[in-house]
């Protein structure tokens, strides 16, 4: 019941929002965020912060005692808990006149509709909405807990919010999981540029469509002009969509124009490029949905408006949930090369220490370093025999990631590939250990010769291996990844 009236007022301020003066969908609706940074408030937005809750000790009940039809067992029951929650609302914008007109209009907007239905148990049930106020003291305090001095702000009670005695319908905390519907940026795996870069950026861009499908669904059917105004704003909603993909597009094109400026933009962004395109996909699919059912807008009002909030917000369907899921899958997949250019960056970093490369990349000619000891010399030699398997091993274990139990073409390619890129070094690991098993002792002189049949065991090792910024494998792991990314994409969406 909690949960469901804090979401009811982030609705109603939603509607209002969408229509103080100067509001193109720059701002929104947020509940303040402890955690979020350095900035606690979020900015052109109205910041909700739920304050506490007061019990109505008068009509709160008390435990009793009831006898069930079957047994002698008595059972202790709670009639339900009945408060009133405390909410302060922070009009956090840059203009300032903005402030005031949101300021205004929620004002206006809570005097003239003082009673919310709000259901519980099945039915309805009334929730007083009640103007509270500060002393000079309170403000103060908040706006230099917030540092935002001179704040617009407006606290309320909602009364009689109840709380179930039940103990199944009690609030009980779960533990959340990538494995299940993830709800919320932070608490997800993906690196934190990826969020910073793609995810809140895109989040931004889709915001547009939320606003739009909210100034659909608040229209007044009872007033004489709701028809044209239905039809002006199903228009307008129906071109957020279009408007959202292009400025998608604008957005991935200028990603795509970082990569040829700096290699490590590509190296980290392109892979979740397939995640991007699959949500444009997913607009215009939607745009069509929307399209059909408005036929006749009039009358199918209530239809479009279900479809439109589902769209936005669905447990299956909501944008941000989508992109964040895809997001995710993609960073999963990418854990498969991820490991395995950790396992030839070794194998490289070793041979870096021991063989110097000659001429321009891609190398074939090495010579061996003179910093060495002998005896270092034969460790290293050793080591990235080790290092060889271990690359092998990797690919091995990759190759058998649940990740690619899917069927397709694409998947089939990919475990191929990863076979190929293991059996490729096989030939490198059987020449490493049959020198050290000749020569790598201490019986043994090391000659001239000996050290000639190492350096080019090494040569043909690296060509084995490759390079992590060689096109022959890792780049060819990557471009295959790229072919499932996006069949994830379209077929998650």
């Amino acid at each position: 019941m909690l949960n469901t009236i804090l979401q009811k007022i982030k609705s109603n301020l939603e509607d209002i929002a969408l229509q103080a003066e100067g509001n193109e969908n720059k701002f929104t609706v947020r509940f303040v965020d402890p955690n979020n940074g350095e900035e606690t408030l979020y900015p052109n937005a109205i910041n909700i912060a739920l304050f506490g809750s007061i019990a109505e000790k008068d009509i709160m009940g008390n435990a009793t005692f009831s006898v069930p039809t079957s047994g002698n067992l008595g059972i202790a029951q709670k009639a339900p808990l009945k408060l009133s929650i405390d909410i302060l609302l922070l009009f956090n914008f840059t203009n300032y006149a903005t402030a005031i007109d949101c300021y205004g209009q929620v004002l206006g907007y809570f005097y003239n509709n003082d009673i919310m239905n709000v259901p519980f148990d099945g039915y309805d049930t009334r929730v007083e909405v009640l103007l509270s106020s500060f002393n000079d003291r309170n403000e103060i305090e908040i706006w230099n807990s917030f540092n935002t001095p001179g704040i617009p702000m407006l606290r309320y009670y909602f009364r009689y919010v109840l709380i179930s005695g039940r103990v199944e319908q009690l609030p009980v905390v779960r533990n959340v999981s990538l494995d299940a519907d993830i709800v919320d940026a932070a608490a997800s795996e993906i690196d934190a540029m990826i969020l910073n870069f793609i995810y809140y950026p895109i989040e931004d861009i889709v915001q547009g469509i939320v606003q739009k499908t909210l100034a659909f669904c608040s229209i007044n059917l009872v007033e004489d002009e709701s028809d044209e105004i239905i039809e002006t704003r199903y228009n307008e909603l129906i071109d957020s969509y279009s408007i959202t993909v292009q400025e998608i597009n604008d957005f991935k094109k200028g990603l795509k124009a970082s990569f040829s400026t700096d290699p490590t933009m590509k190296k980290e962004f392109s892979p979740f490029i397939p995640a991007i395109s699959g949500l444009q996909l997913l607009l215009k699919k939607y745009a069509k949905e929307l399209v059909f059912l408005g036929k006749d807008t009039i009358m199918n009002y209530t239809k479009i408006c279900v479809l439109a909030k589902s769209n936005i917000e669905g447990e299956n369907r909501g944008l941000s949930l989508l992109l964040l899921q895809q997001l995710t899958t993609a960073t999963e997949y990418l854990e498969i090369t991820t490991n395995i250019n950790t396992q030839i960056l070794s194998f490289v970093t070793v041979g870096d220490s021991v063989y110097i490369p000659l001429g321009t990349y891609p190398y074939n000619v090495f010579k061996e370093s003179q910093q060495l000891s002998l005896l270092q010399l034969q460790k290293k030699w050793w080591d990235l025999e080790d290092l060889l398997k271990q690359t092998k091993a990797c690919y091995a274990v990759e190759k058998e990631s649940s990740l690619l139990d899917d069927r397709g073409v694409v998947y089939t390619n990919f475990i191929a590939l990863l076979k190929n890129c293991g059996l490729q070094i096989n030939e490198p690991i059987n020449k490493f250990t049959k020198l050290n098993e000749k020569y790598n002792n201490r019986n043994t002189e090391i000659t001239a010769e000996i050290k000639e049949a190492y350096l080019k065991a090494y040569t043909d090792a690296y060509q084995a291996i490759n390079y992590i910024d060689s096109e022959s494998i890792v780049m060819n792991l990557t471009k295959s990844l790229q072919y499932i990314l996006i069949k994830q994409s379209t077929h998650n969406y």
